[in-house]
């Protein structure tokens, strides 16, 4: 080990390894048992329309058709499930703490870009977006890639490394047409940074800068109409001009997107976090100048931008975090410009630098945010609905920021079946996928219990999931003596805030009923709420 010195490439490249084992084991924490939510199930219905239709194109406002083709030619070889669906979104989440802490060596000393990171190793944002179908985890680390490839062009200006930053922008933006916002600023970056910054010597060459920059961006805005021109069906419009100007921003909702980027509850903690990023912005632009611009711009621009666009959704906590997931990369590098220069001095002054190097003092620093984080509560606990809105805002969360334990003492929403059901096979029950705040998914940490979900529709022979149960098609899959719950009226289960929607009774409720009747006899339980069949043992 050095001695008060900078981590060395080899302390550097161990820490790496152990980072990234570190982030393998958080985002395969009961990965499982999570049953597919929200906009997993539009991306499904997505490739379900493909496979009947044969049109791969947009319907609506859905924005979810790219990575819907990609999944509906994989499910043509083989049938899609749980974990083929959710591998190229792991195998992203699981490389991007050592890619990332590889990429911030450019722009912040070793001991800062390490614990980068082991932040994004252990933040719960970056985590869900590992384990969650949808392609923001991969669009974070393509975004990046362009960054660095800018820079990398503006010392070597090989056109290769331009090119690459084209494609990586571009290939964003096919994933997820919100990431071409987030690349326009990076190349406006590049941009300025190719107009501000000095070429003592080179006479030119800044002009020169410039038109290539401009070239590029015009390049990659070509790229992405010509990837997304098969797929509109003559709705471009709808698609962009449905979006802007559609969200209202409230300080409540402004307050948890902040607390869900920070990573950690609560305003306190929040203040602090991006007070650390507003002097860590600061430090990079005063030491990089023109240079910094690259880093910069986007890390600054993307928030304006949202609060200029106000995209629709915009005042929902979990959207609003969601739209500017891409500049917390930059954030957290930031802050860590910050943070770890004073991590070095406190070393000092307490004899660790003398015998190691920061590594240590970083991984304590985030384990320490781990620990006092939202993690152990949303992914640690047995659960299958982690992924849902629900956890994602924190709204489980006792007051004073204290977390349920996953056996808590029940919540007044969770039906008192739940509370009575103490054996251990499975619970399958129909849900509804798209419930902003389902608050029955509370118990599971009452029961604690497999969950399963039942569907009467099907997703077509592209799909084969393992924790859904298609009826009647699959009945085999229901496990005997397993409890299947169906829930009369959502509108007593579903909530959002105080007040619940008008969710209608369940339209398959007829059907289900009446299948599982003929198959498992008169209801283990009913009222006016619920009804329980006990699946029988196999003849």
């Amino acid at each position: 080990m050095n001695s008060k010195g900078p981590l060395t490439h080899a302390e550097f490249a161990v820490w790496l390894v152990a980072l990234s084992a570190a982030a393998l084991v958080l985002r395969l924490l009961h990965l499982d048992q999570q049953v597919l939510h929200g906009d997993e199930i539009h991306l499904l219905r997505i490739v379900k329309r493909i496979f009947l239709t044969q049109d791969p194109r947009f319907v609506g406002l859905e924005p979810y058709v790219p990575l819907s083709s990609l999944y509906a030619g994989l499910g043509r070889v083989l049938p899609l499930d749980e974990r083929i669906l959710r591998a190229p979104i792991l195998l992203f989440g699981v490389a991007s703490p050592a890619l990332f802490a590889l990429g911030a060596r450019r722009f912040a000393s070793p001991d800062a870009a390490l614990l980068l990171g082991m932040l994004v190793a252990v933040h719960p944002f970056f985590i869900l977006y590992s384990r969650f179908v949808r392609p923001y985890g991969i669009d974070a680390v393509l975004l990046m890639s362009a960054l660095l490839l800018l820079d990398r062009w503006f010392r070597s200006q090989r056109s290769g490394a331009l090119l690459g930053a084209v494609a990586c922008a571009a290939l964003a933006a096919w994933l997820h047409l919100l990431a071409l916002v987030m690349a326009g600023l990076i190349f406006l970056g590049a941009l300025l940074r190719a107009a501000l910054e000095p070429t003592p010597g080179e006479p030119g060459i800044g002009a020169r800068r410039v038109r290539a920059i401009l070239l590029a961006g015009g390049l990659c805005l070509v790229l992405v109409i010509a990837l997304f021109a098969p797929l509109l069906g003559g709705i471009w419009d709808h698609i962009l001009l449905g979006k802007v100007s559609k969200g209202v921003l409230h300080p409540e909702s402004a307050w948890v997107s902040a607390a869900i980027l920070a990573g950690i509850p609560g305003r306190a903690p929040t203040l602090v976090f991006f007070a650390l990023v507003a002097a860590g912005l600061v430090r990079i632009l005063y030491r990089g100048r023109a240079q910094a611009l690259l880093l910069v711009v986007p890390a600054v621009g993307l928030p304006l931008l949202m609060t200029l666009l106000r995209p629709r959704l915009l005042g929902y906590p979990p959207v609003m975090a969601r739209y500017h997931f891409y500049a917390l990369p930059l954030w957290l590098l930031a802050a860590c410009t910050v943070v770890a220069p004073l991590l070095r001095h406190l070393a000092e002054r307490l004899g660790i630098a003398r015998v190691t190097s920061l590594g240590w003092p970083c991984a304590a620093l985030a384990a320490l945010v781990f620990w006092i984080g939202p993690y152990r509560t949303i992914y640690t606990p047995f659960n299958s609905f982690s992924h849902s809105n629900y956890f994602q805002t924190f709204s489980h969360l006792r007051p004073g920021g204290r977390t349920r334990s996953p056996r808590c003492s029940p919540d007044p929403a969770v039906h008192a079946f739940y509370r009575r059901a103490t054996d251990d096979v499975p619970i399958v029950f129909e849900w509804p996928p798209n419930g902003v705040y389902p608050h029955f998914t509370l118990a599971q940490a009452v029961h604690c219990r497999p969950v399963k979900i039942v569907d009467w529709n099907g997703w077509g022979p592209a799909v084969d999931l393992r924790n859904t149960v298609e009826l009647p098609a699959k009945a085999a899959r229901l496990v005997p003596g397993s409890l299947v719950v169906l829930h009369k009226n959502l509108a007593g289960v579903v909530g959002f805030g105080r007040s619940a929607p008008p969710v209608a009774t369940p339209p398959s409720l007829t059907k289900l009923s009446r299948f599982l009747a003929e198959r498992c006899g008169p209801p283990l339980f009913e009222d006016d709420t619920l009804i329980a069949f006990r699946v029988p043992a196999r003849e």
